[in-house]
């Protein structure tokens, strides 16, 4: 089906009409606690609307400083408004409730553990998978 003008779900009125989907990759970049990646395996994202959920898996990933341990390049600005946990799965030290969050507001995504606490670079090793769904205003 192509609609060039959007399609309209669950009523005619404007809040129903949808008129923005994508998909496609992004570009993750190293901000802090860590060196890089030496291989993304994946990097995409899909964007219905104002949600954007994204999916990335590196490896060979070495944590360099005991930095708050960060990821730019998020396809999308963060809604300002608020912050969005997703789900992670990491190779290196176990941490308590690790979780990715994107930074409102922002291009950036922070991990953390237990009650808010940083998870440092140093602390992941090898591997890094995660996905999150956030809003946007773009």
């Amino acid at each position: 089906i192509y609609l060039s003008g959007g399609a309209y779900i669950g009523g005619t009125g404007a809040a129903n009409k949808l008129d923005d989907y994508e998909e496609g990759t992004w570009t993750p970049t190293a901000v802090g606690g860590h060196s890089g990646f030496s291989s993304i395996q994946s990097a995409r994202y899909t964007k219905i609307g104002n949600l954007v959920h994204i999916q990335f898996y590196a490896t060979g990933i070495t944590g360099t400083t005991s930095a708050l341990l960060q990821i730019g390049g998020l396809p999308f600005t963060c809604r300002v408004n608020g912050w969005a946990p997703g789900s992670m799965n990491y190779g290196g030290t176990t941490v308590s409730n690790p979780v990715a969050r994107a930074r409102a507001g922002e291009t950036t995504i922070d991990f953390k553990k237990n009650d808010d606490d940083t998870i440092p670079g140093t602390n992941i090793t090898g591997h890094l998978i995660f996905q999150l769904t956030y809003k946007t205003d773009n």
